[in-house]
């Protein structure tokens, strides 16, 4: 057995016993390692989901992330009434496929802003405390990259003050 070592022609001679031997030991090794990605055992023991199958979760991990966006209210556009709504926010809607946001005129006109469905959830949040019609003051100390702060704002509607800051 020898291997090429460089681009030169340069071969090394691996065909003693001892390194036959080792080669033979790595490669049993290496059919062992599964081919498909595996969770940590640490991991998949710490899972304690009652009532939930554990395999359809694995499962959703190793599916695509849905594409979802959040409407700018002060700048209506049409173009997504068709897609499904995020039941948790008025403006959020998921998109049956992800299109190239970097060509999207709208996307650069700020029509609409890509958000994580998760993160749209401020707005159940807002509708649970806010107290109506009185303005009042909020300070966002997790605001990078700025989605739920511009979700915020869109709410607040012009009232009262909105401080956002990446502590």
């Amino acid at each position: 057995l020898s291997i090429a070592c460089d681009g030169e022609g340069d071969r090394r001679d691996f065909s003693s016993r001892p390194v036959r031997r080792g080669l033979q030991r790595v490669n049993r090794n290496v059919t062992k390692i599964p081919m498909t990605p595996k969770y940590p055992s640490a991991f998949l023991s710490s899972l304690h989901l009652p009532g939930a199958d554990l395999n359809a979760f694995l499962h959703s991990l190793d599916q695509p992330a849905p594409t979802s966006i959040r409407l700018n209210p002060f700048k209506p556009v049409s173009k997504f009434d068709a897609e499904e709504a995020i039941p948790w926010c008025s403006e959020g809607r998921y998109l049956h496929e992800r299109p190239s946001f970097t060509f999207d005129p709208d996307f650069h006109a700020g029509t609409y802003y890509v958000q994580e469905a998760s993160s749209m959830f401020i707005e159940e949040v807002w509708k649970s405390i806010h107290p109506g019609n009185t303005p009042v003051r909020v300070l966002d100390l997790c605001a990078a990259p700025g989605g739920k702060s511009t979700h915020l704002l869109s709410l607040m509607r012009g009232e009262g003050l909105l401080v956002s800051n990446e502590v």
